[in-house]
């Protein structure tokens, strides 16, 4: 198993996460409450959607982290992936990714886009 197979499977065990088809690439994507909220890049990033709160709220933990690119105007952190090691600051910031997309509880999770869904998304981006 190769090192984002196995991230992946990591990260497909956070409740509330789903796979399906990523809105700007051909590969696969990690889905909350009808949200993508992270996708490998072909070259070597995952993308994480923290949202611009948790981004305040872990900036300097963020800012220290050479592994990790916080992209301007966005709510989004690109971090390079070397090795296993890193499993727990990307759990711990998929996690918080996921638990800012999470509906309250009580609340249905949308689904993930699929079929005519999924292509309105793909033309706009």
């Amino acid at each position: 198993m190769s090192l984002q197979q196995e991230l992946w499977a990591s990260l497909l065990a956070v409740p509330g996460m789903e796979e399906g088809e990523s809105s700007w690439s051909d590969g696969p994507a990690l889905w909350v409450n009808g949200k993508q909220i992270a996708n490998f890049t072909g070259d070597g990033l995952l993308e994480v959607r923290l949202t611009k709160s948790v981004i305040r709220a872990l900036k300097e933990r963020l800012a220290a982290d050479r592994r990790i690119e916080v992209r301007k105007s966005a709510d989004w952190v690109r971090i390079s992936i070397y090795s296993l090691e890193q499993r727990g600051i990307i759990l711990e910031l998929v996690k918080a990714a996921a638990a800012a997309h999470r509906p309250p509880a009580g609340v249905v999770p949308k689904p993930v886009p699929m079929g005519a869904a999924m292509a309105r998304r793909k033309r706009f981006h």
